[in-house]
């Protein structure tokens, strides 16, 4: 039996004249949002994904650096897509996360699941499997 999957995040471009802010997808009633760090005079722009929901944004991954506020700042990615690559991949992991498997008793004699079994024959519970 098939794995659950993920559903990627569906991202947009943003074109409400937010300075920073790139491109959003919509996720658990509020947004990832990927935005663009401001360049020092000698760096290319940088970009970082956060998640806003509501009045709040959260800035998951984080790097030292004594010279932010607070000695963190939001981690840089190189690109929109390496910024979008991480934000799916922190959206995929809260989803999984939630999830527990379940077992399902699989007919030896068919491989049809127990609960989807066409009753040709007796269900012959030999075979489980974990999803």
């Amino acid at each position: 039996m098939d794995k659950p999957r993920v559903k990627p995040l569906e991202w947009e471009v943003i074109t409400d004249g937010r300075k920073c802010s790139r491109e959003r997808a919509p996720a658990f009633g509020g947004e990832y949002q990927i935005v663009m760090l401001d360049p020092g005079p000698d760096e290319k722009p940088h970009m970082y994904f956060e998640m806003g929901l509501g009045a709040f944004m959260f800035r998951f991954e984080l790097e030292d650096d004594p010279d932010w506020p607070g000695d963190r700042r939001p981690k840089p990615f190189p690109s929109i897509e390496a910024a979008k690559a991480a934000a799916n991949a922190d959206y995929e992991a809260r989803i999984l996360t939630a999830l527990e498997p379940v077992t399902v008793r699989i007919c030896q004699k068919c491989g049809h699941p127990e609960n989807n079994h066409p009753y040709r024959h007796m269900f012959v519970a030999l075979a489980q499997e974990d999803t």
